[in-house]
């Protein structure tokens, strides 16, 4: 059940990282890739009330690719202190599931 707790943590915590970036981003691509991300992350939460151990593996690792994508869509230079912290968030999806 540790497993379930800590994916289910990384992805609350990601889930308020897009929130805010969300609301200050003026790219409407970004905006975009954002709110898929958050619509997928959000239907990942849901599925972890229903995961065994396996199941919550893979949600990790499915979460985790959805951030990456967020990150590549992210502009760089002023917004990196938003890729660090989604960075730590995928860095720790991937600890929970190892």
């Amino acid at each position: 059940m540790a497993l379930n707790t800590t994916t289910r943590g990384q992805i609350v915590n990601a889930l308020a990282i897009l929130t805010r970036r969300r609301t200050s981003t003026t790219d409407p691509a970004e905006e975009a890739a954002i709110g898929e991300a958050i619509d997928l992350l959000n239907g990942h939460l849901q599925d972890l009330n229903q995961a065994q151990l396996r199941q919550t593996t893979q949600i990790a690792a499915a979460a985790a690719g959805e951030l990456e994508k967020v990150v590549a869509a992210a502009r760089t230079g002023a917004f990196e202190p938003f890729v660090a912290e989604i960075q730590d968030v995928i860095a720790g999806l991937r600890t929970a599931r190892a």
